[in-house]
């Protein structure tokens, strides 16, 4: 997902020893005229 990176984002909420929550967030508004669906790949270790 090439251009992932350019439409999302994301934020800190909370950062601890044990926990890390983060909140997904857009960098820009989606055009759903130019492409039908946005993909992008998350992995948390």
């Amino acid at each position: 997902f090439p251009d992932a990176c350019a439409k999302f984002g994301i934020v800190d909420v909370e950062k601890s020893q044990n926990t890390y929550v983060g909140a997904l967030v857009l960098r820009e508004p989606l055009d759903y005229k130019q492409r039908p669906f946005y993909q992008l790949l998350l992995e948390a270790s």
